[in-house]
């Protein structure tokens, strides 16, 4: 009889540690993922700061919108904003990141943002914003014309060999470049075209400039 109690015991021994290894196994929770703001990031970004902004509750979400200016003695370009929001304790109840509106800011230029931060229970009740990156080698568009008077004509991009682009669209060579402008990281131009057949436009990159009898 002993040897059978304690065979007993044995099994309901371990039967209560599969059960604590089992309940272990199912109430760990996987960490929250948060937005690394500690990654390296480009230094012109410091220089790039939050002007004003402003948050408030709208239908389920937290919407934040505001200004940064660019206050380095160069362009940069993707500014990039990071968002947090905080209950009444302090606790972060939601965060998320976004971009400048416009994607190049010459010096000194400004630009506005905006962000929703999911807000379904109405908890936060303050906010901070900061701008945690910007890059100065994609700041690419810088115009090249120096008779600025000539910026809004429109020219017919005529190829080396003589020939012109043909629409994408239609295939007529009856096309005008309605801007350029230069793209310094690539070190070419970006033309913006409109056939004078069908009404298509689109976009190219050439070698060289557009040139022609201004239309």
């Amino acid at each position: 009889m002993k040897s059978i109690k304690t065979k007993y015991l044995g099994f309901l021994t371990l039967g209560l540690i599969c059960m604590v290894v089992m309940v272990s196994g199912c109430t760990s929770e996987e960490p929250t993922e948060t937005i690394n703001e500690t990654q390296e990031t480009h230094p012109e970004a410091k220089n790039v700061v939050i002007v004003n902004s402003t948050g408030s509750f709208q239908y389920g979400y937290y919407y934040i919108n505001g200004t940064v200016k660019n206050k380095n003695d160069f362009g940069v370009a993707y500014v990039k904003i990071l968002v947090r929001g905080y209950d009444k304790n302090g606790e972060l109840v939601a965060e998320d990141y976004t971009y400048a509106n416009d994607t190049n800011l010459a010096p000194g230029a400004k630009s506005t943002f905006e962000l929703y931060l999911d807000d379904p229970g109405h908890e936060i009740v303050k906010y901070e914003a900061k701008v945690i990156d910007a890059d100065k080698s994609l700041y690419e568009y810088e115009s090249k014309s120096t008779d600025k008077s000539t910026k809004d004509r429109k020219f017919p991009l005529v190829l080396p060999e003589g020939e012109k682009v043909s629409c994408p669209y239609c295939g007529s060579f009856n096309n005008i470049v309605t801007d350029e402008i230069y793209l310094e990281r690539e070190g070419k131009y970006l033309d913006y075209f409109e056939c004078r057949n069908c009404g298509y436009m689109w976009e190219e990159k050439f070698s060289y400039p557009a040139y022609g009898t201004p239309v």
